[in-house]
């Protein structure tokens, strides 16, 4: 839905400056259509100025060539004739040598045919003005194209079709700005009926969900302290849908109700959150297993209620897996599984403990507690350092 009421308002914008977008690309489109460009047409342009301006030297080069070969008392032509009338007067004495100057006839031929070619090039290539004055025109209009569109034709025509594409794509824009807002309300028709659909869920569940949640307070003897699921409708879509969600608690009955997040105490907060997960826990639980993870749940409880705090959290456990940080015996017993951790100053290179004002850290140690370890610690927590008989035998 968000990636489509994006691309809906990107469309909408575009919209805007579409008839002024529209007009720079036909320009531009014009532009390289009127000069009607093929690829390699620019070295062909460039020969053709080069010929043209070169004119009067080929006329030059060819009247020269011609006369020397062709038309001079003494061109090619005339000494090759003279060759062969001489060397006829020898057909009687040395038929062989006659016939080998025969060749030279062909040499005449060749030349015929150079100065023929020549003459006929000429007449092609007669200079004009005005076809000048064209091709540099071109020339100068394709010089422009490239600073702006691609150094060769080749890619002046691949920017050409960008172009054409984009004018298109421009064309028919209205027509998916149409197509988009028809999906988009339809859509949006759809989520709104779901968010209502899961708003009224929110609102027949959240008196049963504060009840269970407060019947485990009771157990856990937070008197007076009271939970509630505030559960409010919104008049548009938001991305948790038509319901605004709160927490809220009362101390006592004389106090207003507050956001939780806001007045509850750290332990509060620990022990409602334990509440919360004993009631909804298990719901799921095989398909969408969790981590918990209790820190001082356990803060400002003894005796008994610790041993509620700790059976809860073994409840919750059986489904779910259940981390918790504790200084408290009656907790840490139900524990499947102990950790003990410490935190010591680091250990200098000499052996002794490092000076913690000098480097600044500590080091942490961490180790899983067999059976009989796990009484020694437990034992710990009991009575301190000096672990007595009795305290083991609690342990």
């Amino acid at each position: 839905m968000q990636s489509l009421q994006k691309e809906l308002s990107q469309l909408k914008q575009e919209q805007n400056f579409k008839e002024q977008k529209l007009d720079f690309l036909n320009f531009q489109k014009k532009e390289i259509e009127q000069l009607k460009l093929q690829p390699g047409e620019e070295l062909e342009i460039e020969s053709k100025i080069k010929r043209i301006k070169n004119s009067h030297k080929l006329i030059q080069f060819i009247e020269s060539s011609e006369e020397a070969l062709y038309h001079d008392d003494d061109s090619a032509v005339s000494r090759l004739k003279r060759v062969l009338a001489k060397s006829s007067e020898f057909a009687g004495i040395a038929p062989e040598l006659h016939e080998k100057s025969e060749t030279l006839n062909q040499a005449i031929s060749i030349i015929d045919d150079y100065v023929f070619s020549t003459r006929q090039y000429l007449k092609d290539s007669e200079a004009d003005p005005s076809e000048l004055e064209n091709l540099e025109s071109t020339l100068s209009q394709f010089r422009k194209l490239q600073k702006k569109y691609g150094a060769t034709v080749e890619e002046i025509l691949a920017q050409f079709k960008k172009i054409q594409s984009e004018i298109d794509e421009l064309n028919q824009s209205e027509q998916r700005l149409s197509d988009l807002q028809i999906k988009v309300q339809k859509l949006h028709k759809e989520l709104f009926a779901l968010a209502n659909e899961i708003h009224q869920k929110r609102l027949s569940q959240s008196e049963p969900l504060s009840k269970a949640v407060n019947l485990e307070l009771e157990d856990l003897n937070m008197k007076g302290v009271r939970f509630f699921v505030q559960v409010e409708a919104l008049q548009d879509l938001t991305s948790t849908g038509l319901s605004h969600v709160e927490f809220m608690c009362q101390s006592s009955l004389k106090d207003p109700l507050r956001s939780l997040a806001k007045v509850a105490s750290g332990g509060e907060l620990s022990r409602i959150l334990l509440s919360l997960k004993k009631v909804t826990g298990k719901q799921g639980a095989e398909h969408m297993p969790r981590t918990y993870l209790f820190d001082e749940v356990d803060t400002g409880v003894s005796g008994n209620t610790a041993e509620k705090v700790g059976r809860k959290l073994k409840d919750i456990a059986v489904q779910q897996q259940v981390i918790c940080v504790t200084h408290l015996p009656q907790v840490a017993a139900f524990g499947d599984h102990h950790l003990m951790i410490q935190k010591g100053p680091a250990k200098s290179t000499k052996g002794k403990d490092s000076d913690l004002t000098e480097n600044g850290f500590l080091t942490m140690e961490i180790h899983a507690l067999k059976t009989k370890d796990r009484v020694q610690e437990i034992a710990r927590l009991i009575s301190g350092e000096k672990i007595s008989k009795t305290s083991l035998a609690h342990a």
